[in-house]
């Protein structure tokens, strides 16, 4: 049987984000790119995309992307999701006390009023900490700033809610699928004195042979478009692993 791979894009980003991941991997998959919900109910958002994106799929998130990801494949068990793949996807977006290895709470809650109050000025600024690690850093940020929805679009806070809300936590300890979590060291939305840490934490929820996780070393939290070659192959490694 084919597998299925379906992609979900970070906060504020239309799907065509991952395109260049996605293209990658239609050499060998079926795949398919989904939107972040549109609703600024962000207590729907779950439901919605578990109706939109097909059964027995592999779910492949980036940053939000990758903790709603989370959530679908523990709703969703090993039978009706065979995999999960995150990018760049902290189970806490922010540190909490249980979980230090994240970027710390006054930041993330700086960031979001500033949002409130110049939501332009600060996807331009949240364009440019993305690209952040990126060999060619003003070029990424050039391509992300037109990848945006429209800064005052009401989906966008619905995101930052769940973004301050969200703990995936649970989540990864329940789903008992394959696991990969892709994590990189120049990341700006995780310290650098955790970002080794928040690997070996990560797999640490749910020891298993078929939970694994990689920091990549040379790159920021642009990955799913800096670096989507060497995503497509680790991808790629993972879903055939599986059958093994």
């Amino acid at each position: 049987m084919t597998e299925h791979l379906a992609l979900l894009p970070g906060w504020s980003y239309r799907a065509e984000v991952m395109q260049p991941l996605e293209q990658a991997l239609a050499e060998h998959y079926a795949t398919s790119l989904h939107a972040l919900p549109t609703t600024a109910r962000a207590g729907d958002w779950l439901d919605e995309l578990d109706a939109r994106i097909p059964q027995n799929t592999w779910l492949i998130g980036w940053s939000l992307g990758g903790m709603l990801a989370a959530e679908i494949a523990a709703r969703r068990g090993k039978k009706h999701c065979p995999g999960l793949i995150t990018l760049c996807s902290n189970p806490c977006f922010y540190a909490r006390a249980d979980w230090p290895y994240a970027l710390d709470e006054a930041t993330f809650r700086r960031f979001c009023e500033g949002f409130k109050e110049n939501p332009e000025a600060t996807l331009s600024r949240f364009d440019l900490l993305v690209s952040q690690g990126s060999a060619n850093q003003r070029e990424i940020a050039r391509q992300l700033a037109a990848l945006h929805l429209p800064a005052r679009h009401p989906s966008l806070l619905a995101g930052l809610e769940l973004l301050t809300t969200l703990d995936t936590r649970p989540a990864l300890r329940q789903f008992s699928g394959a696991q990969r979590h892709a994590l990189a060291e120049q990341d700006a939305f995780l310290p650098a004195t955790f970002a080794s840490k928040t690997r070996f934490a990560l797999e640490g929820l749910r020891p298993s042979k078929n939970i694994s996780s990689y920091l990549y070393d040379r790159n920021g939290h642009a990955l799913p478009l800096t670096a989507s070659a060497w995503l497509a192959r680790e991808i790629i490694s993972t879903v055939h692993s599986s059958h093994a």
